[in-house]
C-alpha cells in the first residue's frame, strides 16, 4: 500500500507500531477489526491514530488498499487504462495473494520445511506470469506495487538469514526470486555459476 501511496503522491500520515509485540489495544476495535496491517482510515479530519474520525472509512487488506489508492488517484497510472491489461494485473495480484503469499508466510515466518518446494514452484509460476524484462503488465501498475516488495525481499531475507526458513536450498530460492525482474537467461546463467 505504501508504494501505491507514494506513486500516487498522496498526502498521508503514517502511524507505525510493531504489530507482533506492541499492537495497540485500540487498533482492532477502531481501525481494522481483522487486526491486520496495513490498514487505512480515509476521510474526515486529521486525528490521533487512536481516535479516528467517526466519519472516516476504515479499510484493510493490502490488495484492496492498492486498488483503492489507484481508484482515488487515477492520475497515478496504477490502473492500466486498457481493461484487458488491467484484468491481467488483477489476475497476477490474485495469484500472488492466494498462492505466493501463504507459502512465503509459511516458509519465512512459520519455518515450515514442507513449504520450500511449493514456494519454489509458485516463484516459478509468478516468473512465468511476468515478462522477461520490464514491469508486470507493461507500465508500472497495481501488479508491481503488490508483488515487487516480496520479490525483492525474498533474496534479501535468504542472503541475510532473516526468518525461520530452513537453510536447505537457499540458493535455489534466491536465484528464482531474483529472476522476476531480470531476463531469465541472465539469471539462469548466474544461478548455474553458483551451483
Amino acid at each position: 500500500m505504501f508504494l501505491a501511496l507514494e506513486e500516487a503522491k498522496a498526502e498521508y500520515t503514517l502511524y507505525d507500531f510493531d504489530i507482533w509485540y506492541a499492537k495497540p489495544d485500540w487498533f482492532d476495535t477502531k481501525i481494522n477489526p481483522l487486526g491486520k496491517i496495513p490498514a487505512l482510515s480515509y476521510g474526515g479530519p486529521k486525528t490521533a491514530p487512536d481516535q479516528p474520525a467517526p466519519e472516516s472509512a476504515k479499510l484493510g487488506e493490502s490488495l484492496a488498499l492498492v486498488e483503492f489508492v489507484a481508484d482515488i488517484f487515477p492520475e497515478s497510472g496504477l490502473h492500466p487504462a486498457d481493461p484487458v491489461v488491467r484484468a491481467r494485473a488483477r489476475m497476477i495480484n490474485h495469484y500472488f495473494d492466494t498462492n505466493f503469499f501463504p507459502l512465503f508466510w509459511d516458509f519465512f515466518f512459520q519455518g515450515k520445511p514442507e513449504a520450500r518446494v511449493p514456494f519454489l514452484e509458485v516463484v516459478e509460476t509468478v516468473q512465468g506470469l511476468l515478462p522477461e524484462t520490464g514491469y508486470a503488465v507493461g507500465d508500472w501498475s497495481i501488479a508491481d506495487v503488490a508483488i515487487a516488495p516480496f520479490l525483492v525481499r525474498t533474496p534479501m531475507q535468504l542472503e541475510n538469514d532473516i526468518g525461520k526458513q530452513s537453510t536447505e536450498g537457499e540458493q535455489d530460492v534466491a536465484c528464482s526470486s531474483r529472476a522476476a525482474f531480470r531476463p531469465h537467461d541472465e539469471v539462469h546463467r548466474g544461478c548455474e555459476a553458483v551451483a
